[in-house]
């Protein structure tokens, strides 16, 4: 079986909501033809066990597929961007997530800065916020061995075209394979 050419891994739907945006634009980019072929979407369930289960043992085991993480976010400062996240804390109630590190606690800094170059329409985040979309960076950060990959956060309200010709960008300078 041949390996994805991009793996997407979205959250799925939260707090009774019947979406997720992040999801809902995966699924979206796939059938409008805005990501590569071979592309594999993998929802998500908004938990540290199922995060901890996708970047364990849901992504390729090929480290060489690029990984694009989708959270949604309601931050209002994003003009309905997409935001590249950059930067995580290693820091989940307390407690390190990266227990690797001796020291515990510290700022990750997450090459979603590359990300930002090939994206000029999106916005770039330093905050990640302080639940589980932080936790699925330092998570990744740490334990997939994901050569590249980049967090996401789509936001709520936006132009759900924008926010598409965005992550096609992505994806494409992820990938190196033009989309539709």
């Amino acid at each position: 079986m041949q390996p994805p050419s991009l793996v997407v891994v979205a959250f799925k739907p939260f707090n009774g909501r019947p979406v997720n945006r992040a999801l809902q634009l995966a699924q979206l980019a796939l059938k409008s033809g805005k990501l590569p072929p071979g592309t594999q979407i993998v929802p998500c369930a908004v938990t540290r066990g199922a995060v901890d289960a996708v970047v364990r043992q849901a992504l390729p085991a090929s480290k060489q597929v690029p990984v694009i993480w989708l959270g949604e976010t309601d931050d209002a400062a994003s003009r309905g961007a997409l935001l590249v996240e950059t930067i995580a804390q290693n820091s989940l109630h307390g407690q390190p997530i990266d227990t690797s590190n001796p020291r515990g606690h510290r700022t990750v800094v997450l090459h979603g800065s590359v990300a930002a170059q090939l994206c000029p329409t999106c916005d770039v985040s330093r905050d990640a916020g302080d639940h589980l979309c932080n936790y699925a960076m330092c998570a990744m950060h740490a334990n997939s061995g994901v050569k590249r990959w980049v967090f996401l956060h789509v936001p709520r309200q936006g132009d759900s075209s924008r926010q598409l010709e965005a992550l096609s960008e992505v994806a494409t300078g992820m990938t190196g394979q033009r989309n539709k």
